[in-house]
């Protein structure tokens, strides 16, 4: 997974910087209801965003879905990453799905792997599985066979068909059904004994492990990587319906922070580094005294919130500036921001270069802002507003 993800971040950027017209072949799509029919193919990637979003044609390429409402019932040759609220998996996906929704149902066929992260994620009969499931949530309900392993972080785990190496279950109930059939161990971290249906057929062994015993090495690195894959699929789920919020109802204020970091991206640089080490220096001093308390709280508070902010803020302007370069200018504020959230997450999975590289793009978001921010505030006081 890391290899692949270094790989993949090195050739985004060669790509993005030095042969923009290599994405010419990609289609993007963005509207309150975003359709693409089922007599229409795209020859490359394909991008859609909108409150509903219907994929009913073909895609030659990979596919990158967000939205309120999402339903795929066509054919995707390459990957599909999808974040939304409802989302729907029914039609064909060649390569890797991964899924970050509140439900998200899979009927449809994945060609390779498929990670889900979701309040109820469920895996349904006649969906058909190419690899490996990791499946991280509250529910979770795989009800038909899985060629590889199934690894799963969950509230609650119901496996009710064929399982072909193994299960890793960190759960809170775990059930196997008299369907269920596992080839290969059966290895689970819960304080409540498995519920396992004496018709399910395990080859290897049933291991129970309580959270507090020490656990493997390798299946800690093992589990954390998985944490860690849940954490990202989480942030990028959760920035995305932020930066909807603030590209719906202050999309002025967005574009003027994007034309900041890209008209003047040393200064917003200088100015983050800055507001990095003096905000929560301030707040310390500030909170020392009884009665500067509350103030200190408070800007310690929003020092917090704007670090996280800062990343969003930023996704919108990397994702326009990747977008002028393939020659969209122009292009809405909701797909550069879901490109801005890609590129982030890919460069938070190569070693050392890459969170370098997403720190300095967070200071600059956090350098934007304030320094939008301030220019609004002067403008404010020279026509006498405040």
């Amino acid at each position: 997974m890391r290899k692949i993800a270094i790989v993949g971040a090195c050739l985004l950027f060669v790509l993005v910087a030095f042969s923009s017209s290599v994405f010419a072949q990609s289609t993007f799509r963005e509207d309150e209801v975003s359709r693409l029919e089922s007599d229409e193919t795209v020859n490359g990637d394909y991008f859609a965003a909108g409150e509903k979003v219907v994929v009913s044609g073909t895609v030659r390429g990979d596919a990158y879905i967000a939205g309120g409402n999402i339903r795929i019932d066509g054919n995707i040759d390459g990957d599909l990453l999808v974040a939304g609220g409802d989302i729907e998996i029914a039609g064909r996906v060649g390569g890797d799905v991964r899924a970050a929704g509140g439900d998200v149902t899979v009927l449809g066929d994945v060609g390779k792997n498929l990670t889900l992260l979701a309040g109820s994620g469920e895996v349904l009969p006649g969906a058909k599985l190419g690899g490996n499931v990791v499946a991280l949530g509250g529910d979770v309900l795989v009800e038909t066979p899985v060629p590889g392993s199934l690894t799963s972080a969950a509230g609650g785990l119901t496996v009710a068909d064929s399982v072909g190496n193994g299960i890793n279950a960190f759960v809170g109930e775990l059930n196997l059904t008299s369907k269920a059939s596992v080839a290969g161990d059966l290895t689970y971290w819960s304080e409540e004994q498995a519920d396992i249906s004496k018709e399910a057929t395990i080859s290897g062994k049933v291991i129970q492990n309580k959270p507090e015993k020490k656990v493997d090495t390798q299946q800690a690195e093992k589990f954390f990587a998985g944490i860690k894959i849940g954490f990202d699929i989480f942030f990028l789920l959760s920035a995305l319906l932020v930066g909807l919020a603030f590209a719906g109802l202050l999309p002025n204020f967005v574009r003027r922070i994007s034309n900041m970091v890209l008209g003047r991206p040393w200064a917003s640089l200088g100015f983050g580094f800055l507001a990095l080490i003096v905000m929560p220096i301030a707040a310390v001093i500030l909170m020392v005294t009884v009665i500067g308390l509350p103030v200190g709280l408070l800007m310690l508070v929003g020092y917090m919130a704007l670090l996280w902010l800062s990343k969003v803020f930023v996704s919108f302007a990397v994702g326009r500036r990747i977008l002028d370069l393939m020659g969209r200018k122009g292009a809405g504020l909701v797909l550069s921001l879901v490109l801005g959230l890609v590129v982030l997450g890919v460069l938070d999975w190569v070693p050392i270069v890459g969170g370098l590289v997403g720190f300095v793009l967070m200071l600059m978001g956090m350098g934007g802002y304030l320094l939008t921010k301030r220019e609004m505030y002067i403008e404010l006081r020279e026509k006498k507003i405040i």
